[in-house]
């Protein structure tokens, strides 16, 4: 039995068949460009546990030290978003693989990245 990434979210092949999925993304050879951006994601549990504090806190204190930070959103969001202009003076980007498809994600991300010293990615439960 294997582990199959779906869009971050780790899916467990409990009758081990063979799945072939555009949203594989434990075997992709996509490779970002080379640029000076660094990314990490925040990922919960759950609702209210706290993601969207952290988030912002992370990006607020990135940004007074000097760096531009690009902050992304999981799934539909415009209200996180928002915050997270206010948190970093910079558009929030939202990036969700089931409206978007992975390729447009992949696309989406790199090309707000590159100009970026870290992205922060607010990621879902």
């Amino acid at each position: 039995m294997e582990n199959y990434t779906h869009c971050g979210d780790t899916v467990k092949n409990t009758e081990n068949k063979n799945i072939k999925s555009d949203y594989n993304l434990q075997n992709s050879n996509y490779n970002l460009p080379d640029s000076n951006s660094h990314a990490f994601c925040i990922a919960g549990t759950s609702s209210g546990d706290g993601k969207t504090t952290v988030t912002l806190a992370l990006m607020r204190a990135l940004k007074n030290r000097g760096l531009k930070v690009q902050p992304f959103k999981c799934g539909p969001d415009y209200i996180d978003p928002t915050f997270h202009k206010k948190a970093c003076k910079q558009n929030s980007i939202n990036l969700d693989c089931w409206m978007m498809g992975i390729n447009a994600v992949k696309d989406t991300f790199e090309r707000h990245s590159y100009n970026s010293n870290i992205s922060v990615v607010e990621g879902v439960m």
